[in-house]
C-alpha cells in the first residue's frame, strides 16, 4: 500500500508540474543565491529574497509557462553569477524593462565575469521564451544561446557591451549563438524592440549554426556599433555568422527591419557551409552608422561561400546598403554557385563586387547601383580587369558588352554595341550612367536605365540597339553588363560617353 502511495503521489506532482498555472517571479535582489525549494511555487532564497537565479529555478521545476519581472530597487544593477546559470527549459518570458526607472536603455546586467569555465550567459533549451530589456556580457560562452525547438525571442537587449552601451565587454565566445533552433526572432521592426550586439568575440556577433537553424528573422539591430549606432565597438569575428544555416531572413523591406551591421573587424555577413541556402539578406546598412552617411567599416561587406542566396531584391527597399568596407562590398568565394546581388547600392568600398577562386556558376548582378568604389565595380576572379576571350571559352567569366554609341534626345537614351560570347546563347544587358569613368577605362554602374535581351548567333555574334525613355545629362559615361545562366554577370563594359 505504501509503496503505491508514494507511486501515485509522484505521478500526480509530475502532472501537476506539467500543468502549472503562469505564475510571475519578481527578482528583487542582484544576489546569486540559490532557491531553497525549486516547485513549491515560491521564489526564495533562505534569506527569503528572490535572485534571478531562484526565479529560473522555480520556473523551471514548475514547468509550463511563466514571466520573471524586475524590482531590484531602482536604476542600473548588476548581477555576477558565481557559477553557470540553470538552463532555461520552462517556457519564460523574461522582461528586464520591468526594472524601476527603465526608459529605453537596459538597466540589468548579467556580467558573467567571476565564470572561468565554458558557461553561457542564458542557455535557452525548452520552450518558446521571450528575452527583454537585458545587458549580457563577459561570460566565458556565448552571451545568450537558442537551443531546441525555438520560437525563441531576444529584443531590447545589449549583448557584449556595459551599461553605458559605448564599452566593449565581451563574450568569449558568440553574442548570441542560434543553435540548430528554428524561427527565431532577434530584435524586430521598432526602436523598442531594437537589440545592440557588439563587442564580442568568437564566430559572430550572432552566429546561426546547424540545418535546423532555419526561418530566423535578425531585425532592426545595432551589430559591431554602440548603442548610438554612430561607432564601432567591432565583433571580433563577423557581424552575423550564417553556418550551414538555410532559409533566414536578415533585415526585411520596411525601414524598421534595417539591421546597422558595421564596424566589425571581419565581415559584416557571412555565409557558408553546404546548406546554408535559400538565405535573404535585405535592406540593411552594412559598413555605415545608423544615417548611412558616415562610415563604419567592416572588413567586408557581404560574403557569400554558399548557393542560392539573395542580397537585397527586386524592389527598392529590399536593397542593403553596402558602403565603405575595406575590402569588397560583396564576396562571393569558393565557388558560390546562383546567388544573386540585386538592387543593392555599393560605394566607397576597395571593390564593389568581387568573385573569388573560380567565382562559382550563374552568380546574377542586376539592377545594383556600383560606383566609387575605390577598384573596380565588378571584378570576376578578383584579379583586375578580365578581357574578354572569342567565345567565352572561359569558365564563369562572363565576357562584357563592347559599346559603339550612346546618344540621347534629351527624354531617352539609345545604346548599340555588340556582344561575342557563348554561341547561340539567350543574354541579359544591362545598361547604367556614370557621372565618372574609372581611370583605366572600365565602368562602374551608378544609376541603372534598363535591360534587354539578346541572343548570339552561331558564331557567338550579337548586336544590340537599345532605347530607354529616361533623361541622363550629355557627358555622362554609360556602361553595360551582360548575364547569362551558366556563366552569370559579366564585369562592366568599358565606358563610353553620351552625347547627343
Amino acid at each position: 500500500m505504501t509503496i503505491c502511495k508514494l507511486i501515485l503521489t509522484g505521478t500526480l506532482s509530475l502532472a501537476l508540474a506539467s500543468t502549472a498555472a503562469p505564475a510571475t517571479f519578481t527578482v528583487n535582489s542582484p544576489d546569486d543565491t540559490a532557491d531553497v525549494n525549486p516547485g513549491d511555487g515560491t521564489c526564495a532564497t533562505t534569506a527569503g529574497a528572490c535572485t534571478f537565479r531562484a526565479a529560473i529555478q522555480e520556473a523551471n521545476a514548475l514547468g509550463g509557462s511563466h514571466n520573471i519581472n524586475f524590482s531590484i530597487g531602482s536604476g542600473a544593477q548588476t548581477i555576477i553569477p558565481t557559477s553557470p546559470m540553470p538552463s532555461i527549459t520552462a517556457s519564460l518570458v523574461i522582461d528586464a524593462t520591468t526594472q524601476p526607472g527603465f526608459s529605453g536603455a537596459p538597466l540589468i546586467e548579467l556580467n558573467g565575469t567571476s565564470l572561468r569555465s565554458n558557461p553561457n550567459g542564458l542557455d535557452i533549451t525548452g520552450g518558446p521564451s521571450t528575452i527583454r530589456g537585458l545587458v549580457v556580457n563577459r561570460f566565458p560562452g556565448s552571451g545568450i544561446r537558442l537551443a531546441g525547438a525555438g520560437s525563441h525571442v531576444v529584443q531590447a537587449s545589449w549583448i557584449g557591451i556595459d551599461l553605458t552601451g559605448a564599452v566593449a565587454s565581451a563574450n568569449k565566445q558568440n553574442g548570441i549563438l542560434i543553435d540548430n533552433s528554428p524561427s527565431n526572432l532577434i530584435g524586430g521592426t521598432t526602436v523598442g524592440d531594437r537589440n545592440v550586439v557588439s563587442g564580442n568575440l568568437g564566430l559572430g556577433g550572432i552566429a546561426l549554426s546547424g540545418s535546423a537553424a532555419s526561418g530566423n528573422v535578425i531585425q532592426g539591430n545595432f551589430i559591431g556599433t554602440n548603442a548610438a549606432g554612430n561607432a564601432a565597438i567591432p565583433n571580433d569575428g563577423r557581424g552575423i555568422a550564417v553556418q550551414n544555416a538555410p532559409n533566414n531572413l536578415i533585415g526585411g523591406t520596411v525601414p524598421g527591419a534595417r539591421n546597422i551591421i558595421s564596424g566589425n573587424h571581419a565581415t559584416g555577413v557571412r555565409i557558408f557551409g553546404g546548406s546554408a541556402t535559400g538565405n535573404v539578406i535585405q535592406g540593411n546598412y552594412v559598413g555605415t552608422d545608423v544615417t548611412g552617411t558616415a562610415f563604419v567599416p567592416n572588413s567586408r561587406g557581404l560574403q557569400s561561400r554558399s548557393n542560392n542566396n539573395l542580397f537585397g531584391g527586386p524592389t527598392p527597399q529590399a536593397g542593403n546598403l553596402i558602403a565603405g568596407n575595406g575590402v569588397d562590398g560583396v564576396a562571393l568565394t569558393d565557388e558560390a554557385n546562383s546567388n544573386v546581388v540585386q538592387g543593392n547600392t555599393i560605394y566607397g568600398n576597395h571593390t564593389g563586387i568581387a568573385t573569388y577562386y573560380g567565382g562559382g556558376a550563374g552568380n546574377v548582378f542586376s539592377a545594383n547601383s556600383v560606383y566609387g568604389n575605390r577598384a573596380l565595380g565588378i571584378d570576376l576572379n578578383a584579379d583586375g580587369a578580365t578581357p574578354n576571350d572569342a567565345g567565352d571559352l572561359d569558365t564563369y567569366l562572363q565576357n562584357s558588352p563592347l559599346l559603339a554609341t550612346a546618344t540621347t534626345t534629351g527624354t531617352s537614351v539609345a545604346i548599340n554595341g555588340s556582344l561575342n560570347s557563348t554561341v547561340s546563347h539567350s543574354f541579359t544587358l544591362e545598361f547604367f550612367s556614370n557621372r565618372v569613368c574609372d581611370p583605366g577605362g572600365k565602368g562602374e554602374g551608378q544609376r541603372f536605365l534598363g535591360q534587354a535581351t539578346i541572343t548570339t548567333d552561331a558564331s557567338g555574334n550579337a548586336t544590340f540597339l537599345s532605347t530607354f525613355p529616361v533623361r541622363v545629362a550629355p557627358g555622362q559615361f554609360i556602361t553595360a553588363t551582360a548575364t547569362e545562366a551558366t556563366d552569370g554577370t559579366s564585369e562592366f563594359s568599358a565606358c563610353i560617353v553620351l552625347t547627343l
